[in-house]
């Protein structure tokens, strides 16, 4: 298993694999560019809202595969 922060200082963001957390539905991505987030909370908040998903602190849950590369193409 890799450590999913192994590049955080080049990322914005990680995925966590499905396979640590099973009884999670959906997936979940944690938030590693602390600078970028804190800046873009308030979009980050709205985007989540529009697509179904919630953030958690530093985490946002998204449901599906599908979101889970809206939140990519949105946020990368």
């Amino acid at each position: 298993m890799t450590d999913i922060m192994h590049d955080w200082k080049n990322q914005r963001f990680a995925f966590v694999e499905e396979s640590l957390f099973p009884e999670v539905p959906g997936h979940i991505i944690v938030l590693s560019d602390i600078a970028f987030w804190n800046e873009h909370y308030d979009e980050l908040r709205e985007w989540c809202a529009t697509n179904g998903s919630v953030v958690r602190g530093m985490t946002v849950d998204v449901p599906n595969k599908e979101v889970l590369t809206l939140f990519c193409l949105r946020w990368n």
